[in-house]
């Protein structure tokens, strides 16, 4: 039995069988998001961009409230679905858990309290109304941003938790 580890009361297992099946019962990774990989319009997609669905295809959400909204351009995901030698013409989305995401105080700041976001233009994300529509939302802000003092727009990069 292991002895406090990580604060469990029980022996981490891990077993690959014959045929490849792999059994644990514990995965630890220092990264905090699921992603997946999937195709792209052809589109170069950067990490932070929120993405929606068009057509089988991602692409960069191009306006305010766009729906088919599927994840955010994934940087360091703790575990990739749908893993093979070759993802040309893919990208890997964060599904769910917390990442990096572009945002714009387009439509006001947030403070990290878990305010709803939504999709936006260029591939941001921004604050969503008070009855946003569904797929359109993004996640929740974790961190902090807000209009440049002169009350100008700012855009930029927070942590959000998506999915």
């Amino acid at each position: 039995m292991a002895e406090n580890w990580t604060g469990l009361a029980y022996a981490p297992v891990f077993r690959v069988r014959g045929n490849g099946n792999v059994y644990a019962n514990l995965f630890d990774t220092p990264a905090v998001d699921l992603a997946e990989w999937m195709p792209t319009d052809g589109s170069v997609l950067d990490p932070g961009t929120v993405v929606v669905l068009r057509g089988g295809l991602v692409t960069a959400s191009d306006r305010y409230r766009a729906a088919g909204v599927v994840g955010v351009v994934t940087t360091a995901p703790g575990l990739v679905l749908g893993s093979k030698d070759d993802h040309t013409g893919e990208v890997c989305v964060a599904r769910t858990g917390m990442v990096p995401v572009k945002f714009s105080t387009e439509f006001g700041g947030v403070d990290g309290n878990g305010e709803v976001l939504c999709s936006g233009p260029n591939g941001h994300c921004v604050r969503a109304p008070q009855f946003p529509e569904p797929g359109t939302i993004v996640g929740k802000a974790m961190g902090t941003m807000h209009r440049a003092p002169d009350g100008s727009i700012t855009t930029g990069v927070i942590m959000a938790v998506v999915g």
